[in-house]
């Protein structure tokens, strides 16, 4: 029987309710998978991907942590789930792709698959099954944490889906999840030191001088975060809204502070974080993404920046919650 779009999912969510014992060799997992699997343990063997940076490390661990039992296999590529009643060959991994995308694949890409419930099938597919299961690794703690960091640089650099957004902020949740792109609301005025430090280390960068930083933000902001500036004016109308970037965060600059200025104290420590522009991200062209932005907050600025706050940081994918409920 052949499977696809919506009759794909119907089938493994029915192979695996109706399963006494299920074996799945699925190379890649990403956020949704485990809504797959019955919440109860039953007799379920799971064989992934994980070292290779595609599969979602949470994911893993959260299975684990359900009882089930999860091996790693670097080179596996399979997506097939076997029961004693039937198995599911496919396309399909279970949310996450191939691609260097993560996302509810299941729902969003064209996929194909092929159902048997063959004795014979099944035999074979059950033999080819326990000789991967006997190659693989059991998974510990240090492995899930070098998948993290490969997890956390793929995610990084993985490309836009060729699906058609609407808008920068019409990007499904599953394809900015896990990407390091952050908002940066601010209020205070920088310092006149500040500013002469900022000024002094851009001039000496290797590309010139940068076009944004940030004083005394310390870890709010990473080396390699891509940031979108949001300036909100102390009574915080909209027509006090200014929004640039995106922008490339550079590694900070670190000193002791040397003068008294407002709320900056000397002796102090200070950073000096730098970024330098970038023209596009996640497809959609930079200017477009700032008239985006600036047209949510405007919609209640005081919502993203009370009054009283100086500076916040909020992730894309709170942000986007936020404009969700407002």
């Amino acid at each position: 029987m052949i499977l696809h779009g919506q009759n794909y999912r119907t089938e493994i969510e029915t192979l695996v309710k109706n399963a006494d014992k299920l074996d799945i060799a699925v190379a890649f997992w990403g956020k949704g998978a485990e809504a797959l699997l019955p919440r109860k343990t039953k007799n379920i063997r799971i064989l992934c991907n994980l070292t290779s940076g595609a599969t979602n490390p949470n994911v893993i661990q959260n299975l684990q942590a359900a009882g089930f039992e999860v091996r790693n296999k670097a080179d596996l590529h399979a997506k097939v789930a076997i029961s004693d009643k039937a198995a599911i060959i496919g396309s399909a991994n279970y949310s996450a792709n191939g691609l260097n995308l993560e996302g509810t694949e299941l729902a969003g890409w064209i996929e194909a698959g092929y159902l048997t419930k063959s004795e014979h099938d099944l035999s074979q597919m059950d033999n080819w099954f326990a000789i991967q299961w006997d190659k693989g690794e059991r998974i510990d703690h240090d492995m899930l944490e070098e998948a993290r960091l490969l997890w956390k640089l793929r995610s990084s650099t993985r490309i836009k889906s060729q699906r058609k957004a609407g808008s920068f902020l019409s990007i499904p949740s599953y394809e900015i999840e896990g990407r390091d792109i952050v908002l940066a609301f601010w209020r205070e005025e920088t310092s006149p030191e500040g500013e002469s430090d900022a000024n002094k280390y851009g001039a000496d960068g290797d590309e010139g001088n940068f076009f944004e930083w940030y004083e005394d933000w310390f870890d709010k902001l990473q080396p390699e975060q891509t940031v979108i500036d949001v300036y909100i004016g102390p009574r915080g109308g909209a027509s006090t809204i200014e929004v640039s970037g995106p922008y490339k965060i550079l590694e900070p600059f670190r000193k002791i502070r040397q003068n008294d200025y407002k709320n900056y104290k000397k002796g102090d420590p200070m950073t000096i974080h730098l970024c330098r522009p970038i023209d596009e991200l996640l497809g959609f062209k930079a200017a477009d993404i700032r008239s985006e932005v600036r047209a949510q907050i405007a919609r209640k600025p005081l919502t993203f920046l009370p009054k009283g706050s100086e500076g916040i940081v909020l992730s894309i994918e709170e942000f986007l919650k936020i404009v969700k409920r407002s």
